[in-house]
């Protein structure tokens, strides 16, 4: 007796679970859609609420994500003489906030979700060095001061 009311218990609870996505599946989705430069550190839902029927449930909750980038990011600083001076961005491992949405719906046994950024939550990242070719350079560091140097030396030699 004891132990089919344990097993009626742990029919129902699955059967109630069903109709929320779990906190670890909204993440790996969320995971998942993050481009390969971002690591999701830690991922939160509240306000989570039941929009559309039992039958076909569409769960609706609000996400904080902080996310931190793989490798240092930079952008464009100038370009001088064919040569992309860089200026760092981010460091790899800096946290930032994402904050946002998501809209869950199920079909079948499985979840799909989909995310939408607050328009206010829009870090920018940079993109990693390699993106920039071999011959970039970061700003401050010695080859661009040696550079901008003999840059500077040939303008004032063109006078």
């Amino acid at each position: 007796m004891r132990l089919l009311l344990g097993l009626l218990a742990c029919l129902l609870l699955a059967a109630c679970s069903s109709s929320t996505p779990s906190t670890g599946d909204v993440r790996a989705g969320f995971s998942q859609n993050l481009p390969g430069l971002l690591e999701l550190k830690d991922f939160k839902l509240e306000d989570g609420h039941n929009v559309g029927s039992d039958d076909k449930p569409v769960w609706v909750a609000r996400y904080t994500a902080t996310v931190a980038p793989r490798q240092p990011t930079f952008d464009i600083d100038t370009v001088e003489g064919d040569v992309r001076i860089l200026k760092p961005v981010r460091a790899a491992g800096e946290a930032m906030s994402l904050y946002g949405s998501v809209r869950s719906t199920r079909s079948g046994d499985t979840w799909s979700h989909r995310f939408q950024s607050d328009g206010s939550s829009n870090p920018v990242i940079g993109r990693p060095r390699s993106d920039y070719g071999p011959d970039a350079l970061v700003a401050g560091s010695p080859e661009a001061k040696a550079l901008l140097a003999k840059m500077a030396h040939e303008k004032e030699q063109a006078r």
